[in-house]
């Protein structure tokens, strides 16, 4: 039975994350399926379309697939106040880590980065202990 089966009401968040424009500080811990690939909710799921949270200063985000591209363009300009981002078993769906981490760093956007203690970054059919 997959997430979507199990938690049929994601158009509920999306529409709460719609309303909550004035946020300040957000954590996001999904429910994930951990076959083998691990099944995430992905970002077209949790996040409505054209929405941005100019408040938001703190971002932790678990168990979750996304587009390197897609999460770089999240952070950079649908949150653009983000000082703290939190990330942990978090799924690219396309793209490298790498290329998310220098766009982060060109940025000098954040002043605090955490990779969550014994999570995993994952990506192309790989987990990535970092």
């Amino acid at each position: 039975m997959s997430n979507a089966e199990l938690f049929e009401n994601l158009s509920g968040l999306r529409n709460l994350l719609a309303s909550m424009v004035e946020l300040k500080h957000l954590e996001l811990s999904l429910s994930a399926d951990y076959g083998d690939p691990p099944k995430f909710y992905t970002y077209d799921q949790v996040f409505p379309k054209d929405k941005r949270w100019d408040n938001l200063e703190s971002f932790s985000l678990r168990e979750f697939s996304i587009k390197a591209a897609d999460l770089v363009h999240l952070l950079q300009h649908r949150i653009s106040k983000l000082n703290e981002l939190a990330i942990g078993e978090v799924r690219l769906l396309e793209g490298a880590w790498e290329g998310v981490f220098e766009c982060l760093r060109q940025s000098h956007q954040l002043s605090k980065f955490t990779i969550d203690y014994d999570m995993y970054l994952f990506h192309q059919g790989f987990w990535e202990d970092e």
